[in-house]
């Protein structure tokens, strides 16, 4: 792995492992504009890489939620800390 293991292990979601993610800012204004849809591609204890067409700014405030096949939802919330584009899907 290298480069001291990378501090972090990451953790790769598979393609068709969820039957469901999406993605919300938190607050009034994420209540008003209510839940967009997303793709997590990778998790660590660090945060995660989260693709989506919802508009996001730095420091947003947001909550995560990932309901596995066959299970009950998993909310995470956490905190914009970057933000790019992925040029062959067009998700930020």
């Amino acid at each position: 792995m290298s480069e001291s293991d990378r501090r972090f292990q990451r953790y790769n979601v598979s393609a068709g492992s969820f039957s469901n993610q999406r993605v919300k800012v938190e607050g009034f204004l994420g209540s008003l504009k209510g839940w967009g849809g997303c793709k997590v591609k990778d998790m660590s204890e660090a945060g995660a890489l989260v693709l989506t067409k919802r508009m996001l700014s730095m420091a947003d405030t947001v909550i995560i939620e990932m309901t596995p096949r066959g299970g009950a939802p998993m909310n995470f919330r956490g905190e914009v800390d970057n933000i790019g584009t992925e040029h062959v899907s067009g998700w930020a």
